[in-house]
């Protein structure tokens, strides 16, 4: 036997189906129109492309840098390092072929296999045209 004074009131079941509903439904619309037409601050920018003279003018800027590195640690230690793993930065796909005590090449390949060298005792003008660009940045 129970009490009148034991009951508890509460929403109809009806009313807070509905209002669920007409949410659940509402959400979904939002989701679908969304996932149909991304607007613009949902999609990431796409990635940069880089072009073919672009890759290999970087792969160039690399050697020169890895070469810098391995200047100064022959300057430090007065020989030429075993291995780029001796450098405190070693640019991955680059090799080190030491021709004496002095001289060296730098070895990286481009995407299609061709290699590019660089030589310690005759750079190159393809090299030689990348130093001015740094030497004027760091001027400002």
């Amino acid at each position: 036997m129970q009490d009148a004074s034991y009951r508890v009131p509460y929403a109809a079941p009806r009313r807070v189906g509905r209002w669920k509903g007409i949410l659940a439904s509402a959400l979904l619309l939002v989701a679908v129109v969304t996932l149909a037409a991304p607007p613009g601050w949902v999609l990431p920018e796409p990635p940069a492309y880089v072009d073919a003279p672009g890759r290999s003018r970087s792969i160039r800027a690399a050697l020169l840098l890895q070469a810098q590195q391995v200047d100064a640690y022959r300057v430090r230690f007065q020989r030429l390092p075993d291995s780029l793993g001796e450098l405190p930065g070693q640019l991955p796909g680059v090799r080190l072929v030491k021709s004496g005590n002095r001289a060296y090449q730098l070895i990286a390949y481009e995407q299609d296999g061709r290699a590019i060298i660089y030589d310690s005792s005759n750079p190159g003008p393809s090299f030689e045209q990348l130093v001015p660009s740094w030497a004027a940045g760091a001027e400002r």
